[in-house]
């Protein structure tokens, strides 16, 4: 049985100097599987995009490309996007840096570069007033909100996994995880409350 303890989604996030605010799901994974490379294939000006991906170990990288219909590959000490099941590898290797601040510092040093934050480190991004923005997915923007009614499209539920219903140790578990203590250590660890 699952137990829902936590809420997880993904903003899609570009330097401030990139002038696009909005993309469907078909402009993100042309952008990661190589279809666009410039910002003024998607209404935007005349600036290269620059793809920032995660080393396969990072965990969002599975729910990005799950989500995204992509498969990945290393190469090059980077990161190459295919359509799911196309075997058709982009021809531009994507940075594929193993931390969320390590992503941030090459977003933040290059103007045209997009990648993905959970949204509770996108926040804290936001609240040190960092230089990027997140970009609405077909019209949605990424809310704690927005994700908890499933609206906003790259999202999932965190679930404590119990043989039946939580009894005994598994409850006390599953009980703590849902107390307010639980949920600040669901939001430590860069998930969002599920109350």
């Amino acid at each position: 049985m699952g137990t829902p303890i936590g809420l997880d989604g993904l903003v899609v996030a570009v330097s401030s100097a990139v002038p696009v605010s909005n993309l469907s799901f078909e402009q993100i994974a042309g952008i990661y599987t190589g279809k666009y490379s410039n910002w003024n294939q998607l209404g935007g000006s005349d600036l290269a995009i620059v793809v920032i991906g995660r080393i396969k170990a990072y965990d969002p990288i599975q729910l990005f490309a799950d989500f995204m219909q992509l498969d990945t590959k290393p190469l090059d000490g980077g990161i190459v996007y295919s359509a799911k099941g196309k075997n058709m590898w982009s021809t531009t290797v994507a940075a594929s840096p193993g931390t969320d601040d390590a992503a941030l510092e090459i977003l933040l040093k290059t103007p045209g570069a997009i990648t993905y934050f959970p949204l509770q480190i996108f926040n804290n991004y936001q609240k040190r007033n960092k230089a990027i923005k997140a970009l609405n997915f077909s019209g949605v923007k990424a809310t704690v909100a927005t994700i908890a009614s499933g609206d906003y499209f790259i999202h999932r539920r965190l679930n404590v996994i119990t043989n039946g219903t939580p009894a005994g140790v598994s409850k006390a578990f599953v009980d703590f995880m849902l107390s307010e203590k639980g949920q600040q250590l669901i939001q430590q660890a860069g998930f969002l409350s599920i109350k």
